[in-house]
């Protein structure tokens, strides 16, 4: 069989190999059935180039990824250390505030303590007095040694003082009353009785520090009105002077040593021997000093709740807080009871039975 030619070429006529059959539309032969078409088109031609752009782009962008995720790793790895670093610092301050609150207590009792001896000793002496009082009424404030000349008025002016300037203060009664102030909300006071005892406590531990500051001829010591000076030197704040003034190898004994030689010198000399409450007069420079060197740790703890110290000024007694009992010694009593109960209770009740009684 003869296949007819393609239309552009209807003259030439060539085999027909797949022996398809042609008809003639007029004057153009097209073959009876249509040839396949592909299921798939060609791929297009991509140029080398464009394929080779590509190729880098996504090189680079593999990089930056890469780089991104250790940054990523590293930025996890500090978060997690300062983590570690911020729990570490929480537990060290609850260490110091354990270990601080541990020493306060410490040295409270020991105050109380000394305290406790000065006035036993003068309670002692003043029953010794009584009873050897004799029939024309001479009593015990005959034999009250005197202290040293001060002068009539402060030769220091309040408002010079830092720390007196920022409370306001500008006389003995405004720090007497800021002293009780502090002392009401530090120790959290109810009653209005109470209020009024630290009132009244707080006029000796005033007059206490303006007798100190006032001296004029310990100027190797610290200057008058150097209230900051003064206290530290006075109290043996190891931290600020830099070693012990007192003690072993020191010229006095105790702080209260020194502050007796200083304002009693006729009865209490450098020699710690005379200190002791021996004598009446003795007992009386004793006690003096133990109520001086309280006022002055009153005055240093306010100093620290201003703003040369730092610290907050406490809060007082809130709504909520324990209401104590207004008769002092049986809130004490119930103090020892709720200590006993806590005590009880952190132990788990693993305490001793109690025999039964027969």
């Amino acid at each position: 069989m003869l296949a007819l030619a393609p239309p552009n070429n209807p003259n030439c006529c060539v085999p027909n190999s797949d022996d398809t059959p042609w008809e003639f539309v007029g004057s153009v032969a097209v073959p009876d059935t249509p040839a396949a078409v592909p299921d798939t088109p060609a791929s297009p031609c991509v140029p080398n180039s464009e394929v080779e752009a590509l190729r880098e782009t996504c090189g680079s962008l593999e990089r930056a990824l890469k780089v991104r995720e250790s940054r990523i790793d590293i930025l996890n790895r500090r978060v997690a250390d300062l983590v570690k670093l911020k729990d570490s610092i929480a537990r060290a301050r609850e260490a110091e505030v354990k270990t601080a609150a541990r020493e306060a207590t410490l040295a409270a009792r020991a105050e109380a303590s000394a305290e406790l001896d000065a006035m036993r000793a003068t309670m002692e002496r003043l029953e010794a007095s009584a009873l050897a009082k004799d029939a024309g009424g001479r009593g015990v404030a005959a034999l009250k040694p005197a202290k040293i000349d001060l002068p009539k008025g402060d030769t220091f002016k309040f408002a010079e003082v830092p720390c007196f300037k920022h409370f306001e203060i500008t006389s003995r009664e405004g720090l007497k009353n800021k002293l009780a102030s502090f002392y009401i909300d530090q120790n959290k006071l109810y009653w209005d009785s109470w209020k009024r005892d630290a009132i009244n406590q707080s006029k000796y531990k005033a007059d206490w520090v303006c007798d100190c500051l006032s001296l004029t001829d310990k100027t190797d010591y610290y200057e008058k009105g150097d209230l900051y000076t003064m206290l530290t030197c006075l109290l043996n704040n190891v931290e600020v002077n830099g070693g012990p003034n007192v003690g072993k190898g020191c010229e006095y004994h105790t702080i209260q040593h020194r502050v007796a030689h200083w304002f009693f010198p006729k009865i209490v000399t450098a020699d710690y021997g005379t200190f002791h409450p021996k004598t009446e007069a003795n007992a009386y420079a004793h006690r003096q000093a133990y109520l001086c060197t309280t006022g002055l740790k009153a005055m240093w703890e306010l100093y620290e709740h201003s703003k040369f110290g730092g610290k907050l000024w406490p809060v007082g007694w809130r709504d909520g807080d324990h209401v104590p009992h207004e008769d002092k010694e049986r809130e004490k009593e119930d103090e020892k009871e709720r200590k006993k109960r806590e005590a009880e209770d952190v132990r788990g009740g693993k305490g001793k039975a109690k025999r039964p009684k027969r």
